[in-house]
């Protein structure tokens, strides 16, 4: 089984993506649940709240490309399902997202 460098490479730099957001999200996180209703405006914990859902959104798409590059390296199996995810990240916000499909599944 040969595993193509170039696919090996995109798959690092996702990877490293991938670990440089969940870092995000845990201080996202830890800022959130250091807010209290006593120290912080209504508005100030709304905002945290926010930035953590769409936070939450763009790992989530990460996730699925990093599966998605793993699966074309071989070193992960493929999905049953990729169709389109509908976001809500916010009570305003909309987004439907179509995560990439492996190579052996186009």
């Amino acid at each position: 089984m040969s595993i193509d460098i170039e696919k090996l490479e995109d798959l690092k730099k996702l990877t490293m993506d991938l670990v440089r957001s969940q870092k995000r999200f845990n201080k996202l996180s830890l800022k959130r649940s250091d807010m209290s209703w006593d120290t912080s405006t209504r508005k100030q914990i709304e905002n945290a709240n926010a930035d953590l859902d769409w936070h939450a959104m763009e790992h989530d798409k990460l996730v699925r490309q990093v599966h998605a590059a793993s699966v074309d390296c071989g070193l992960s199996s493929p999905k049953d399902d990729y169709s389109e995810i509908e976001y809500n990240p916010s009570p305003f916000h909309k987004y439907t997202y179509k995560p990439r499909v492996p190579l052996c599944r186009q």
